[in-house]
């Protein structure tokens, strides 16, 4: 019987060992592949988002081709920065209120002086005496609020017109009352009076008007309260209280009759008995009553009495016209 080869031997040990080997990683997927009892999860689920990557900062880089073929230069990187909308928001802020501070304190902008045309009796020194205006920011002038209070605090202005140019030029037209009547009351008050009836204070001599001697207030008018128009389209309206001394027919009679009186005799008003004058040369006092309807008719029968008077050789003391159907007049004693 023959002796085994040693080549066999070592055949056979090797492949003992591979088999050995295959069962055990077999055993070892046997029992990793086991499946266990379902795992069913009934609590809350937890949400973690995924966090956000980190953005590079890009960096532009640059590169400068000289004259020589394949050289060139390389520089530093530079950042490509990226302005965003909040960031710029507040640069306009900054920059908005940066303007208006230097528009609101910048003297260019400041009124120094201002052009004042169409005074005629009102002084220039006092009227821009009262202007509040001087020394402000042109920006926060309103024309149509400033208009309103000229007008009140000056009586004697009809109206005006202001303008206001940029930088700081402000140009005033002003137009006046043209008083046509002094009007005297008890000898404690004295104002002119327009062809409206309007009352303002006396400004000058006072000879080129009719003098009225009134020994009481006329009856007295309501409230009157003129409106105060815009210069421009888009302004509003104000409201400017005027004296109304005399109502308009009142001053169309007082003018009527002044080209009727005798020379150097004197306007008078009384309530009782209305207008009239007071004849310098007889003495007597001649009254057409408040009525101012047919003026022309009165001034007729008081020359019809005047001429009965001078026939007869008589001195009245009082005329009186005041009732159109039932003139009288009283003779001295």
């Amino acid at each position: 019987m023959t002796s085994p080869r040693r080549s066999d031997i070592v055949r056979a040990k090797r492949y003992q060992r591979r088999r050995s080997s295959k069962r055990q990683k077999t055993r070892r997927r046997s029992s990793n592949g086991r499946l266990g009892p379902p795992m069913v999860s009934r609590g809350e689920r937890s949400y973690q988002p995924d966090k956000t990557r980190q953005k590079k900062k890009v960096r532009r880089r640059m590169d400068l081709s000289l004259k020589a073929i394949g050289a060139e230069v390389r520089l530093p990187a530079m950042p490509a920065v990226q302005v965003g909308w909040r960031l710029l928001s507040g640069i306009m802020v900054l920059a908005l209120v940066w303007a208006i501070y230097t528009l609101w304190n910048s003297p260019e902008f400041i009124v120094k002086s201002v052009e004042v045309t169409g005074l005629e009796r009102v002084s220039q020194e006092e009227f821009l005496s009262g202007l509040p205006i001087f020394g402000t920011p042109i920006f926060i002038l309103d024309p149509q609020t400033l208009k309103v209070a000229l007008l009140n605090q000056f009586s004697a202005l009809h109206d005006l017109t202001i303008q206001v140019k940029y930088p700081a030029d402000v140009t005033i037209t002003v137009s006046e009352r043209q008083p046509v009547i002094a009007w005297e009351q008890a000898g404690i008050a004295f104002w002119w009076v327009d062809i409206d009836g309007l009352a303002f204070e006396p400004l000058g001599p006072s000879d080129s008007l009719v003098y009225v001697q009134a020994f009481a207030a006329p009856p007295a008018l309501p409230v009157h309260f003129q409106e105060v128009k815009g210069d421009g389209e888009t302004q509003d309206s104000g409201k400017r209280e005027v004296e109304q001394l005399l109502t308009p027919e009142m001053v169309q009679a007082i003018l009527f009759l002044a080209e009727h009186t005798p020379d150097g005799a004197t306007m008078l008003y009384d309530v009782q008995h209305g207008l009239g004058w007071q004849d310098p040369d007889k003495n007597w006092k001649v009254f057409f009553g408040s009525e101012l309807d047919n003026m022309t008719s009165r001034l007729a029968i008081y020359q019809a009495i005047l001429a009965e008077l001078e026939n007869k050789s008589r001195k009245a003391v009082l005329i009186s016209v005041e009732f159109l159907h039932a003139p009288y007049y009283r003779l001295q004693p």
